[in-house]
């Protein structure tokens, strides 16, 4: 994967936890400042840019460029809140530095494994206790809390159509049988991805119904009113004369009083030419709309049907049950002890070695040794298919690594500490 889409990625995970955290500002700003609430949202994304900078930076300089930019992000807190309203305000700095805190572990983890499923959760958690907590008599009245209640909606909406994709991707990682790659296929993740996003556009159509009703509404009313306003552009013939009741009408369309205008044949002709094609493009797009939902549904038909046979298929043939009753109290009573003893009993940690003690090819395993544990999700591939891994360190450094690795392991050729001091300065472990 490039450095382009690894940051994209980066980029979309800090999206959602901001997305998903924007309601603890929001909080902050309702108890603090009400009348200023929508300043609150503001803080939560001026994150975003400040915490996109800490995925360009690399190595040692990241805990310095984050120290700055939580500096940057408490001047700018500063710079926005308004006045009279106290200290207390200053308190949306506190979790915007401690998502800052967060950003550099990360840029260090893999794409699409930046936070933990507590992270998610408690995303989640907020987004709902805060939208209910705003709703509550003696909050709701406060300033524009409403207004921020109802961004959050929306808010809630984008986060959790990125915990989904989140979730869909680990669940579809776990079940590919010991994480070997050949386990799935791009088009499978591509098809199983666009199930996703198809059954939450359903979700947010049918929950936004009444909504989109109107909206389609507004958009009908403006069309008639832009058509109304093309045909005003054609010119119209004059009639001296007053007809009982149009005198209204005739002032509103700025004729004189004592004139009417009438419709010239050319504009009766235009305005008929463009309702047809109104008529005619709406007719159209029905037509589009109707063959491709068809289309869908008559493939889902299809493909229901044939997990339907095959099922019928199954249970048709015979089946015997030659299943044995294995249960052992005692081999149960057994392992649950052992359970529990497991539980009680710390488990030992491994002693690392110092450097100092170690030669030049004990260094060189060392090495690797922290290498692996960086990265230990690539516990099953060799030791050279691990160093070659995308997003790990640099091909110009993992490649020499990896043969030095092996003459290291597998041979008996003698190894410079010199050259174990220079790699773990390249390395910086």
């Amino acid at each position: 994967m490039s450095r382009e889409n690894v940051f994209v990625q980066k980029v979309t995970a800090l999206i959602a936890l901001l997305l998903g955290y924007a309601p603890v500002f929001c909080l902050l700003g309702t108890l603090t400042m009400p009348e200023y609430v929508l300043r609150s949202l503001l803080f939560c994304a001026m994150l975003l840019p400040l915490g996109s900078v800490l995925f360009v930076v690399r190595g040692k300089w990241r805990f310095a460029c984050m120290c700055v930019c939580a500096a940057v992000y408490a001047l700018l807190i500063w710079l926005l809140l308004p006045e009279g309203n106290g200290l207390f305000p200053y308190l949306h700095i506190a979790p915007g530095v401690v998502i800052l805190f967060m950003i550099p572990a990360a840029a260090r983890s893999t794409a699409g494994s930046e936070w933990s499923v507590g992270v998610w959760a408690g995303g989640f958690f907020f987004s709902v206790f805060v939208y209910m907590l705003l709703g509550a008599r003696g909050l709701a009245e406060r300033g524009r809390v409403m207004d921020a209640r109802e961004i959050l909606l929306y808010v809630f909406a984008a986060f959790m159509f990125l915990m989904l994709m989140n979730l869909n991707r680990i669940s579809m990682e776990s079940g590919i049988i010991s994480g070997s790659k050949t386990g799935t296929s791009g088009g499978m993740m591509q098809k199983n991805r666009a199930g996703v996003i198809l059954l939450f556009a359903v979700a947010v159509i049918a929950s936004l119904w009444g909504k989109l009703a109107v909206w389609l509404d507004i958009l009908w009313t403006k069309s008639k009113a832009l058509l109304l306003w093309l045909i005003s552009l054609i010119p119209m013939r004059k009639t001296t004369g007053t007809m009982p009741g149009e005198g209204a009408m005739s002032s509103e369309m700025g004729v004189g009083i004592g004139e009417i205008a009438e419709k010239s044949a050319f504009a009766l002709f235009m305005e008929k030419v463009l309702m047809a094609f109104g008529y005619l493009l709406g007719a159209v797009l029905f037509v589009v709309a109707v063959y491709t939902v068809g289309k869908q549904l008559l493939r889902l038909y299809r493909w229901l049907q044939e997990k339907i046979k095959a099922y019928i298929t199954r249970t048709a043939e015979d089946y015997v049950d030659e299943t044995e009753n294995i249960f052992d109290p005692e081999e149960v009573k057994r392992l649950l002890g052992e359970k529990v003893k497991n539980l009680l009993t710390p488990a030992k940690k491994e002693k690392k070695p110092r450097w100092q003690d170690l030669d030049g090819r004990g260094k060189v395993r060392y090495l690797y040794r922290c290498f692996y544990e960086r990265h230990p999700k690539l516990q099953h591939l060799t030791a050279r298919e691990a160093l070659l891994e995308e997003n790990t360190i640099s091909k110009s450094i993992s490649v020499p690594f990896a043969e030095l690795y092996d003459r290291a392991r597998y041979s008996e050729h003698p190894i410079d500490e010199k050259d174990a001091e220079k790699w773990r300065e390249k390395l910086k472990y």
